[in-house]
C-alpha cells in the first residue's frame, strides 16, 4: 500500500487526489484470495475511517492471524465511486526462511555431520534475504532430526559463509570442505545470525 498523490490520482485515473492505494497483492494470499487488487483505495477499515498509510497500517497492525478484516474499498475512475466492503481473513505472513526451505530437497540438501538441511545462497535465493551481510554461502533451513551432531551450534537461518577460514560457495563445496576435517579436528565455521557475523565452534565425527 501506498499514499495517494495528485499526480498518481491523475496518471492512474483514480477517484480520489489523496488516501491510501493498494500498490501490490501478494499472489495466493489472503487479500488477493479476498478479491483485493491494484489500485484499489482503501477507505475504511472495521467501519472506522482511514486516509494515510500510518493509520491503516495501525489499525491492521491490532489483527492477528485468524481475524476478520473488513476493508470498505473504492475501484473504478469515478469521483462517486461506492465503497464496497472486502472481508479478508488474516493469514500469517510468510517469512523468507519458510518460503527458501519448500525449495529445498531434504534427501538432496542434507550435510549429514552438520546435521542440517542447506540451500545454496544465489542470485534467486539471495534475493529473499536482502539484507545478507555475505550474499553467498549456505543457508541452513533447517535440523535434521536424530543427528548425531546435537553439539554443533547451528540454527534454521544461519547462513554459513566459511569453514576453517576456507569460503563456502555452494552445498557441494560445504560438504567437501566438512568432510576433509571430520573426526579430525576442531570446526570453525562462519556464520551470519540475524544479520550478524560470527564464528562458532564444533567438532564433528
Amino acid at each position: 500500500m501506498q499514499a495517494v498523490t495528485p499526480t498518481l490520482a491523475a496518471a492512474l485515473e483514480l477517484p480520489r487526489t489523496t488516501g491510501v492505494m493498494v500498490s501490490d497483492v501478494m499472489p495466493d494470499g489472503p487479500a488477493d484470495t479476498a478479491g483485493l487488487g491494484v489500485k484499489d483505495l482503501i477507505a475504511t477499515v472495521n467501519g472506522k475511517h482511514v486516509d494515510s498509510v500510518p493509520m491503516l497500517s495501525l489499525e491492521l497492525g491490532r489483527s492477528v492471524a485468524g481475524d476478520t478484516v473488513v476493508l470498505g474499498v473504492m475501484r473504478g475512475t469515478q469521483i462517486q465511486s461506492a465503497i464496497a466492503p472486502i472481508t479478508i481473513k488474516v493469514g500469517d505472513r510468510p517469512h523468507p526462511i519458510d518460503r527458501l526451505a519448500d525449495l529445498s530437497d531434504p534427501e538432496k540438501s542434507t550435510v549429514q555431520p552438520l546435521g542440517i538441511i542447506g540451500i545454496d545462497i544465489n542470485d534467486d535465493t539471495a534475493a529473499l534475504l536482502p539484507s545478507l551481510r555475505i550474499p553467498s554461502g549456505v543457508l541452513v533451513a533447517a535440523r535434521t532430526q536424530g543427528s548425531s551432531s546435537e553439539n554443533v551450534p547451528l540454527v534454521a537461518g544461519d547462513v554459513i559463509h566459511s569453514v576453517n577460514r576456507l569460503p563456502v560457495k555452494s552445498l557441494d563445496g560445504l560438504r567437501v570442505l566438512v568432510g576433509h576435517v571430520a573426526g579430525s579436528r576442531d570446526l570453525v565455521l562462519q556464520i551470519e545470525r540475524n544479520n550478524q557475523l560470527l564464528f562458532v565452534t564444533c567438532q564433528i565425527y
